[in-house]
């Protein structure tokens, strides 16, 4: 039951005006630039003030279906597929939050790894192995330096992601691999692990440059399982150096016995 303390949310008159600007865009099977009626023009369509206009107008801005000039009708923008997941940014954090959803991402970002995989040996040229052979030579050289081979695997998986000439689904592994950026780091404070990380690499190289998807699929699970079994272990290790260096500090900070 809801109380008179919980209000139904009503909405405003501008979010209405932006539903109905949304509705006229598609309706009107407007195409990037083209542009929308004048905010005078908008005003008297709808029979509102130019307040509640402009707040409809940044609505649409902010979730990039147009694009606003000063002293000019606003446009339709370029469909962009990062507009889509930057609205959900705030809920991930709050997602990532939790241990269970934090390992339903990794499950998220695990088949879209191991699909792009199996796309890549089917579908990668010579220029892509090239790029994905140089990411394999610049991270074997930086195994000493966590920051730079943390850079060189982000990009070796990144050069895999392009072969699919699909914006979302560069935009997807961006985000997640942004939302999950500690499971990349972490791990790499580990003794060794760059090592073991570069012949993982090299195995899923060589499986899509022999042309096999699913050797490439294959590949990439069992990499992407080390990943996520290396991350939960260095957590564990990280959380367990943290508890005792915590008791440390408390101890040394309660008064001597023969005080007081």
């Amino acid at each position: 039951m809801i109380s008179q303390e919980e209000p139904i949310r009503t909405k405003r008159l501008h979010e209405h005006v932006a539903e109905r600007l949304q509705t006229l865009i598609i309706d009107r099977h407007m195409k990037p630039g083209d542009k929308l009626p004048s905010e005078r023009e908008l005003q008297t369509m709808f029979g509102i003030g130019r307040p509640a206009v402009r707040e409809a107008l940044l609505m649409l801005q902010h979730a990039g279906l147009i694009t606003l000039r000063s002293g000019r009708p606003a446009t339709v923008a370029q469909a962009d597929p990062r507009n889509i997941l930057n609205e959900v940014r705030l809920a991930v954090d709050h997602f990532l939050a939790d241990t269970d959803g934090l390992k339903e991402l990794q499950a998220a970002r695990r088949l879209l790894e191991c699909g792009m995989a199996y796309l890549a040996a089917k579908n990668c040229t010579d220029e892509d192995l090239a790029v994905m052979r140089e990411t394999l030579e610049r991270a074997e050289m930086a195994v000493d330096d966590i920051r730079a081979f943390e850079s060189e695997d982000l990009a070796f998986h990144y050069a895999i992601i392009k072969t699919s000439n699909v914006r979302l689904f560069e935009v997807i592994f961006h985000a997640l691999n942004d939302w999950l950026r500690e499971q990349r780091s972490l791990p790499f404070t580990r003794p060794g692990q760059p090592y073991f990380t570069v012949k993982e690499h090299r195995a899923v190289y060589d499986a899509i440059a022999s042309k096999d998807p699913v050797a490439s699929l294959l590949a990439m699970d069992a990499h992407m399982a080390k990943v996520e079994e290396n991350y939960w272990n260095a957590r564990e290790a990280h959380e367990a150096k943290m508890k005792i260096r915590k008791k440390a500090q408390g101890m040394q900070s309660m008064p001597d016995a023969g005080e007081g």
